[in-house]
Parts: structure tokens; C-alpha cells; sequence
């Protein structure tokens, strides 16, 4: 694998008899794309950052992850997981969700197929650094740290254009974000939803015993997530003004509200980072392949952050993308019906995940009516006290969104 400085004019050019597929973004959705497909046959060109090794006895990564079964399934193979399950990903063993007074619990030992685990809380920098240990594993991907400049489609080909000069490929994965080049540069239109909220971000010391708590309230959506026994993020969605004022707050003050909100003694929690926000968007693109060209992850839809499935959605694009040409029949290209067959399985499962998410944001939604606030409340304590269906619901949401 080639990851040296970039020279001009040194970009690879297309092999005889070899597919070559431009992954753009190396993000945790564009390794993982760029690992599936060299191991499906494609030679690969990865264009993007690379990401620093991860330090273990570093400062933590503010960023961070839920990742479901079927995502650590995926990740393990491509060869990543080890060096994950090495390093510091922590296990969550229950989970709870409230409401006023509904309340729904769940633990791992109450499911079949848990493995005495619901899920992973995971640093995106862990993700990614241990995901480029895969590219660099694989002999079929050329990492090259430069930025997508031009992309057009000349003659049937794809012609990528980067500071280093200009290839061309059969295939390009736009997995560079909300905010896509590739997106833009192919003129794929997007619908954006602004939901007028962001979410707060911070680090903090608390004692927990792998336990994850999502609250719903007046003041948004709170999640606690844990990253070992001593650490957990909080993430908080909110309306912006309220945001505005938890980032501008004095710290005590900020511990107090997280420790109100969580119902925790008020001195057990104290920030161990900087607060940060960001504004909470959804995207959504109809038509995300075309012309050699498919959009993954972010670049191609993004939902509501209140249940932690942005990543799991991501890493499903990547999967049944892989999924998709390792299914063709003629090695010798991939088609468009390909890439519809991807796309198919994908735009389905983003409108599903966008409907339940956008679903429960206006149900949750800060004042509403009396009425419909008890019917969630009972609706919560209802599914709470029925153990077929809170298993069904955790089965769920151990595969949701990868098929």
C-alpha cells in the first residue's frame, strides 16, 4: 500500500483486467467501504486524511459510538474488531429510557442472543485508527491523504481529480459526509430537515456500572453513555437557544443540570472536557447512485442522533455496498443494476430508520400536550412490563440498521 506524501502527477492509472473503485472519505464508513471492496476483488484508491494511531493512555475522543451486534459483526470482519476489543471499547450490559414517569429497561442477561451484552460505546478516533490498520493490511488499497478536487464522467469513465493529478475509475464511493463533494460535484440533489436543535457534547466523570440512560424531557433528549467504569459522554439535544445556554454556563452549573437530569447525587459528576455542539440536521438524497457513483453513509442520508444509530447506518451502507458487487455477475464491472440493488436495500432501510426517528422526536417533543405525554408514559412502562416484546425490541435494535 502506497502512504507516501503526495508527488503531482503520480496519481495510479487503471489496471488491465482490474475494476478500480475511488473511495472518497476515510471516515469510519469510507475505511470500512475501502477494506469490503478490496476484499471483493477491486483495487482501491482511497483518498482522505488518514487518521493518527490511536493512543490508549491518550486524552478520550469526545466523538463517540454506540455500535450494535450486526456492526461488530461487520467490523470483525474486516479485521478490526480485535484491535478494538484490545483497546478500550466498552461494554454496555443495560440500557434505560424514560419519560415522566415511564420508564423502560432493558438488560442484556434478559435476552437470548445478547452474549450478556447489549452493545459497545466506541471513540470514533478508536474506530477509524483501528479500521486503517485494515487498509494497511490489505495489499489492494493505495491510501493516498489528498482531497478530492474535480470529478466528471467522460466517455463511460469516471475521471477523479485530486492535487496529485487525475485517474480514472469505475467506481466512486462518495463517503465524505453530510456535506459531500462527491454529492456536489455529480449535481445528486439533497433535501435537508433542520429539526432547530443541537446537540451538546461533553466528557464527564461518574460512577457507572454499564448502564446507558436516555431521558426524555422538557429540555430534549439526554443521553448518558458510558466509556468505562468511571467516564461517560453526555450527549444533549436541544432547542439552540437552550444549547446556547449549556455551552455558556459556569461548569458547576453544567454538572448540576446533567446530574438532575440523570438523577444522580449532584456531586458525582464533574466535566472532564470541554463542552462542544453541534446543530442537529437530517439529510436525505432519493436518487444516491448513478453513473458509476454511490453515496454512503452521511453523504447519502442522516438522522436524528437521539438513539446512536448514525454509525450503525453508516457501517450497514458499507456492508451491503460490499454486499452488492461481491453478488455480481460479471467480475469484469459493475454495473448499474449493481448499484440499484444496493441502493434498494439501503434507501429502505434510511426511510425506516428516518420515520421511527423523526417519529419519536415529535412524540417526545418538548411541551406537548398533556394527552399525549401519558399515553408515551404509559406506552413505556406498557412495553416494560411485557417480556416477549421488550425482547423483540432489544433483537432489534441489536441488528438495526444492518440487514
Amino acid at each position: 500500500m502506497n502512504t507516501r506524501a503526495p508527488q503531482p502527477g503520480r496519481l495510479p492509472g487503471r489496471l488491465p483486467g482490474r475494476l478500480t473503485a475511488a473511495v472518497v472519505g476515510t471516515g469510519v464508513v469510507g475505511l470500512a467501504c475501502a477494506v469490503g471492496l478490496a476484499r471483493a476483488g477491486l483495487r482501491v484508491v482511497l483518498l482522505g486524511e488518514h487518521p493518527d494511531p490511536f493512543d490508549v493512555g491518550g486524552d478520550r475522543d469526545p466523538r463517540v459510538f454506540a455500535v450494535n451486534h450486526a456492526s461488530q459483526m461487520f467490523l470483525d470482519a474486516l479485521g478490526a474488531w480485535e484491535t478494538i476489543a484490545a483497546a478500550r471499547a466498552f461494554a454496555y450490559r443495560e440500557m434505560s429510557v424514560w419519560s415522566g414517569d415511564g420508564r423502560l429497561d432493558f438488560v442484556a442477561a434478559d435476552s437470548e442472543r445478547s452474549g450478556g451484552v447489549l452493545g459497545y460505546i466506541v471513540e470514533n478516533a478508536l474506530l477509524r485508527s483501528a479500521l486503517f490498520e485494515s487498509v494497511r493490511a490489505c495489499g489492494d488499497i493505495d491510501a493516498r491523504p489528498v482531497m478530492l478536487r474535480d470529478l466528471k464522467r467522460r466517455d463511460g469513465v469516471l475521471s477523479v481529480t485530486t492535487e496529485e493529478g487525475e485517474m480514472e475509475a469505475d467506481l466512486v464511493v462518495g463517503a465524505d459526509g453530510a456535506r459531500s463533494r462527491v454529492r456536489s460535484l455529480m449535481r445528486m440533489s439533497a433535501e435537508r430537515t433542520d429539526y432547530n436543535q443541537r446537540a451538546v457534547t461533553a466528557m464527564m466523570s461518574a460512577p457507572e456500572s454499564g448502564r446507558c440512560r436516555q431521558r426524555f424531557f422538557d429540555g430534549g433528549v439526554a443521553a448518558f453513555l458510558p466509556l468505562d467504569e468511571k467516564t461517560v459522554s453526555v450527549v444533549w439535544s436541544c432547542p439552540v437557544r437552550d444549547a446556547e445556554r449549556l455551552c455558556a454556563m459556569p461548569g458547576e452549573e453544567f454538572e448540576s443540570c446533567v446530574a438532575e437530569v440523570f438523577e444522580i447525587a449532584g456531586d458525582a459528576v464533574a466535566l472532564a472536557s470541554e463542552r462542544a455542539s453541534f446543530p442537529v440536521q437530517g439529510v436525505r438524497v432519493r436518487e444516491f447512485v448513478g453513473g458509476g457513483v454511490a453515496l454512503v453513509g452521511d453523504a447519502a442520508h442522516t438522522v436524528h442522533p437521539m438513539a446512536g444509530l448514525g454509525a450503525n447506518l453508516g457501517l450497514a451502507d458499507a456492508r451491503s455496498l460490499v454486499r452488492a458487487v461481491e453478488s455480481r455477475k460479471n467480475k469484469a464491472r459493475v454495473g448499474e443494476m449493481v448499484l440499484r440493488r444496493y441502493m434498494a436495500e439501503a434507501a429502505y432501510r434510511g426511510f425506516e430508520l428516518r420515520t421511527l426517528l423523526d417519529g419519536l422526536n415529535v412524540l417526545f417533543a418538548p411541551g406537548a400536550p398533556q394527552g399525549l405525554v401519558a399515553l408515551r408514559e404509559a406506552g413505556l412502562s406498557g412495553v416494560n412490563r411485557l417480556p416477549r416484546l421488550k425482547e423483540w425490541f432489544a433483537r432489534r435494535a441489536a441488528r438495526m440498521p444492518v440487514a
